[in-house]
Formats: structure tokens, C-alpha cells, sequence
């Protein structure tokens, strides 16, 4: 029996865990550089749906959940302060339960934007007032990205 051989096994299996080791704090340290603890920190683990955050959290309604058994796929519904439920991403943008949303609770009309300019959905409401002069998105009005991060943790 050869024991150099062997000896010769060893010291590559003990040189491939070495360099992988090197690999995994490499890539480890350059993924960190230019972000501070305090960034890392504000960087949510998860984000939650701002559908159902707008509905639960900014209104205070309650939501539910169904799953379709069949294809497992989930929809989220808002249930308004009448007992009626409305999709969330629904409600968000205004498309039903407008008078129970941000605007009208505000005293504003709720008009649905589909212009692109909203970070969670095509379609999105807008508070209106009674001019017509456009008072900015619900997302905006209600610093939702910023509301969203914080649940979201």
C-alpha cells in the first residue's frame, strides 16, 4: 500500500477547503463593502404586502386571506367599516371601498392612476380635491414605503 498516495489525498481535500474558505470570506467581505452597520440595519429582512399594510395599518380595517386549493394561489381582502370586503390591491388603488379610504376619511375624492408612477402597483389612488387640484398619491400622503419597512421587520 502506498501511503504517499494517500498522504497526497489528504493534502488536496485539505487544500480545496482551504480555498473555499478564502471563496466564502471573499465574497462575504466584498458583498459588505460601502454599506455601514446603520444601512444593513435599515435594509428590512422582509417586506410585507403594502395592500394589506394600507388596509390593516394606515386604516385600521380589518383583512383576510383566501387560498384557492387548486392552484394554492392566495388573495388578500379588506373588510370595510360596513362589513363589506373589497381585494386589497383593490382598495389600494381605489378601484372599490373609496369611501372608506386615506382620501375620503380626509374629506378628498380618490381617483385611480395607472400612469406608472407608483412603486407597488400599476394602479394606484390619488387624493383629489374638491378643485380638482390632485393632493398627491396615498402612498405618498401616508409615506407608505416608509410604514411598510417598519412592519415589515
Amino acid at each position: 500500500m502506498d501511503n504517499t498516495a494517500d498522504i497526497f489525498n489528504l493534502n488536496s481535500l485539505g487544500a480545496i477547503a482551504a480555498a473555499l474558505v478564502v471563496v466564502v470570506v471573499l465574497v462575504s467581505v466584498s458583498s459588505k463593502q460601502g454599506v455601514s452597520g446603520q444601512e444593513l440595519d435599515s435594509i428590512p429582512a422582509y417586506i410585507g404586502n403594502p395592500a394589506a399594510i394600507y388596509c390593516q395599518t394606515v386604516m385600521g380595517y380589518g383583512s383576510y386571506v383566501v387560498t384557492d386549493e387548486m392552484t394554492g394561489s392566495q388573495t388578500g381582502y379588506c373588510r370595510m367599516p360596513n362589513g363589506t370586503s373589497c381585494g386589497e390591491w383593490d382598495f389600494y388603488a381605489g378601484k372599490c371601498g373609496s369611501q372608506y379610504s386615506y382620501c375620503a376619511r380626509n374629506g378628498y375624492a380618490t381617483v385611480t392612476k395607472t400612469d406608472g408612477n407608483d412603486n407597488f402597483s400599476p394602479h394606484y389612488s390619488v387624493c383629489v380635491s374638491d378643485e380638482g387640484v390632485s393632493l398627491g398619491s396615498v402612498t405618498d400622503l401616508v409615506i407608505l414605503p416608509e410604514i411598510v419597512a417598519a412592519v415589515g421587520r
